[in-house]
């Protein structure tokens, strides 16, 4: 029995002394720093709803894994390889894959480098019975260790669209984001 602590001990030390975070400025904000060219990045979110409208008794957690892959020092390619959900409520009750996506941020004022920062976002998601497409004009201002961040968003989706028996319902949205921060910098 000891071994066996002592053991799950040393691999969790010796995998927490492996693992490293770059975190972002932002939760819900896009920020323009870019990752730079071979540089990867794994990101995990996790998004729990509840009391949907008048059932009190729904409950939903999404589950988000995303691998970000630095292209270019300004293209960052984003698989989300992995969006699933449990749900209960009383429509659904149990886990249900939700699709894949895949990302593209393009940089073209580093906030590092240059005095703003400017990156064009796109994103294309495919699920079970539906397309999504989100693009985003990211804006970023760094003064000292304040960062100031804003995103424009405009999200399209098509539902229906595998279901030959259904007609599609497409909808839009139209929102932006906004953010602001101590103690990041300009480092990026």
């Amino acid at each position: 029995m000891t071994r066996i602590v002592v053991a799950s001990f040393l691999t969790i030390v010796i995998f927490n002394a492996l693992a490293f975070a770059d975190p972002r400025p932002f939760t819900f904000t896009y920020d323009a720093y870019p990752i730079g060219k071979g540089a990867v990045e794994y990101e995990q979110s996790v998004t729990f709803n509840a009391h949907k409208g008048s059932e009190h008794a729904y409950k939903q957690f999404e589950i988000v894994h995303e691998l970000e892959y630095g292209i270019a020092d300004d293209l960052d390619l984003g698989f989300y390889f992995l969006r699933w959900k449990y749900e209960d409520s009383s429509e659904n009750n149990g886990t249900q894959y939700d699709g894949g996506a895949v990302e593209f941020i393009y940089t073209i004022l580093n906030p590092a480098k240059d005095h703003w920062g400017l990156a064009l976002y796109a994103e294309f998601a495919v699920a079970e019975n539906e397309l999504e497409f989100e693009q985003k004009t990211i804006l970023q201002k760094d003064i000292g260790k304040w960062v100031f961040a804003y995103n424009l968003i405009l999200e399209s989706e098509i539902a229906g669209v595998f279901d030959s028996k259904k007609e599609n319902e497409v909808a839009g949205t139209i929102g932006h984001a906004s953010g602001m921060v101590c103690g990041r910098g300009a480092a990026g």
